[in-house]
């Protein structure tokens, strides 16, 4: 299957299952009888299906980065001011367009967390 083939059938999980715990979670700020439910379905039935398209969504999301890894590291590259392991060439070029990987995996989940640790 092509590459964006896989891309569009994620996006299509990822949207379906957002739309299906999005509206399943405003459910449960309508005032409503626990008894009889919302449009017909008890709560027991809109707690299961926010619970598993938000677990799809997750999944989905997932999948999503392992599939353009590769891209948001070359764009992290790109975008901060990173150095690459190897020297840069004389004619100036760093990081991915120097042909040397410029940040490891590892250090991509350090930022990541430097960065959530921050934001928090």
């Amino acid at each position: 299957m092509k590459k964006a083939t896989v891309n569009y059938w994620t996006d299509v999980v990822i949207g379906i299952a957002f739309v299906g715990s999005a509206l399943s979670g405003l459910v449960f700020l309508l005032p409503g009888d626990p008894a009889t439910g919302v449009l017909g379905l008890s709560y027991v039935v809109w707690n299961d299906l926010h619970t598993w398209s938000s677990l799809a969504l997750i999944a989905g999301v997932g999948a999503h980065l392992v599939l353009h890894w590769r891209w948001m590291v070359t764009m992290t590259v790109r975008m901060l001011p990173f150095r690459s392991r190897r020297e840069a060439p004389a004619h100036g070029l760093a990081g991915a367009e120097a042909g040397g990987a410029a940040m490891s995996r590892r250090a991509f989940l350090a930022l990541g967390g430097m960065t959530a640790l921050a934001a928090g």
